[in-house]
């Protein structure tokens, strides 16, 4: 993992067909919200083959009758794996079952020493029964999003050899914002996605972008 933001900005630019040097239609700002989106896009894509990339824990400490619990800042969608409540003398762990908004009310308002279901609302989550405030911690199983990069040195958390899918996909998106036909880019990020997902047969995708065209001065 050594790709930094300019040098996938300089490959976006490379599926944009835009020199450098001889004018720019998309600010270096923008291209790199774009490349921001592909990635957090390619981080959700990998989930579905791999329900192990990025996974995380988290906690939040369980308050007496709070039903409605932030979830961990850096979560990737608002996809919580699994919900478990704890005290540093529980064994096995308490599992808090995933319900509809109607189930997690049926739970009523009596207090209980850990909620039984939670599940997603816009910007939290809410859990039923309310807790008594007995000691018990959740324990958030979630995947984490990808760093936002921001300096052109900070350095992307994927592996390198995602850096062309992620460039095309960022150029995709610019496209689909002004309008612009996409019909070529789309045929090469057929390929890049069908080789770094195993659809064919192995390619380099690092190779498949060449730099040397481009000088990233914006």
């Amino acid at each position: 993992m050594s790709t930094t933001l300019s040098s996938l900005r300089s490959r976006t630019r490379y599926f944009l067909d835009e020199l450098a040097s001889a004018g720019v239609t998309w600010l270096s700002a923008e291209l790199n919200q774009y490349i921001n989106d592909a990635e957090q896009w390619l981080w959700s894509e990998l989930c579905k083959t791999d329900d192990s990339f990025g996974l995380r824990e988290g906690t939040a400490t369980l308050v007496q009758a709070q039903t409605e619990y932030n979830y961990p800042s850096d979560m990737l969608g608002r996809n919580v794996r699994s919900l478990y409540a704890y005290t540093t003398g529980t064994d096995p762990q308490k599992k808090v079952d995933k319900g509809t908004y109607e189930q997690v009310m049926a739970e009523g308002t009596s207090q209980v020493e850990y909620p039984y279901k939670y599940c997603p609302m816009d910007g939290y989550f809410k859990v039923g029964p309310p807790p008594d405030n007995s000691g018990y911690t959740l324990r958030i199983a979630y995947t984490r999003q990808p760093t936002a990069l921001s300096s052109d040195v900070d350095v992307m958390d994927s592996d390198d050899e995602y850096a062309a899918l992620i460039a095309c996909q960022a150029a995709l998106l610019a496209l689909t914002r002004t309008g612009g036909d996409k019909s070529a880019i789309e045929k090469e990020f057929t390929k890049l996605f069908d080789a770094a997902f195993g659809n064919t047969g192995p390619d380099d995708l690092l190779q498949q972008s060449p730099l040397w065209k481009y000088k990233e001065d914006i």
